[in-house]
């Protein structure tokens, strides 16, 4: 699609990339959260939105990539170490995945019990 305006921040083109996924007009979901994501590298919500999109296009190469990327960023993040082992599961890796599954169920309790206290 077009090239968007040079003032766009990176969460316009997260909000983009949010309302093209509403509409499932994937392939321009996918454009909006990686410019996102080359604005703020940083960013996991940019790598999580679209790995959601991999998610409802069943790519698991894409979204065993994207996941990677995030888990560069924070290896201790729970929606991308659950979005490697979906990716490992359906790639027939469920050995590899469990031990992710295992390590996001253990960061989702460990945030849960932070926000508690």
């Amino acid at each position: 699609y077009a090239a968007c305006p040079t003032y766009f921040t990176a969460d316009d083109h997260n909000s983009m990339g949010y309302a093209y996924y509403k509409t499932l007009q994937y392939e321009k979901s996918k454009v909006s959260y990686r410019r996102a994501m080359a604005m703020e590298p940083k960013n996991l919500i940019f790598v999580r939105m679209l790995g959601v999109v991999y998610i409802a296009q069943s790519d698991w190469q894409g979204l065993k990539e994207i996941a990677t990327n995030g888990l560069a960023v924070n290896s201790n993040d729970a929606f991308c170490n659950k979005f490697y082992a979906i990716a490992l599961d359906n790639t027939g890796q469920g050995n590899l995945a469990a031990e992710y599954h295992q390590k996001a169920e253990r960061m989702e309790k460990e945030e849960k019990s932070r926000n508690n206290n």
